[in-house]
């Protein structure tokens, strides 16, 4: 199966739960590789030209999750929320986020198998492991990992696009 047809399927199950999807050439100088909002359930992934299918499909099914866990626990996402738009938020704060993340991130695999995504589970593995590297490296340390950084772990790792 193809990448394509995964990333078809990842979209043709969002729009079935009304999630629009919109993608974005990102010229962006921040980090961030999507955007959601909950109100209108709307994912707007930013990516460069060079990224992959499969790193696009990856970070479409990270934002998913978010949406997901949203719809169930509302109460979690608002302090959730409340802590991220923080300026400057505490380690503790920061913890709160990395938690969070945690837990939305675990569910790439599951989704990625309800929708019966050929994308290579050991490839999503390494994408949560990345993932889960980041938004600790932020929780630790105040800020995300630099890109050289970046770019060192996931070669360390073996996460290719």
């Amino acid at each position: 199966m193809s990448i394509r047809t995964d990333l078809d399927k990842v979209l043709n199950y969002c729009k079935f739960q009304g999630i629009k999807v919109h993608f974005r050439i990102s010229t962006r100088t921040t980090e961030d590789a999507a955007e959601i909002d909950f109100i209108t359930k709307t994912i707007t992934i930013w990516h460069k030209r060079s990224d992959s299918l499969k790193s696009i499909v990856a970070s479409l099914l990270h934002e998913l999750s978010h949406i997901i866990s949203y719809s169930t626990n509302k109460h979690l996402f608002i302090e959730y929320f409340r802590v991220s738009s923080l300026d400057n938020p505490s380690k503790e704060d920061r913890y709160q986020i990395y938690q969070r993340e945690l837990e939305d991130i675990a569910k790439m695999p599951a989704l990625a198998e309800l929708m019966a995504l050929g994308i290579a589970k050991e490839y999503l593995g390494l994408w949560v492991l990345y993932d889960t590297w980041q938004y600790r490296y932020y929780w630790l340390n105040g800020v995300y990992p630099p890109k050289p950084l970046k770019k060192i772990k996931r070669n360390k790792i073996g996460l290719k696009s």
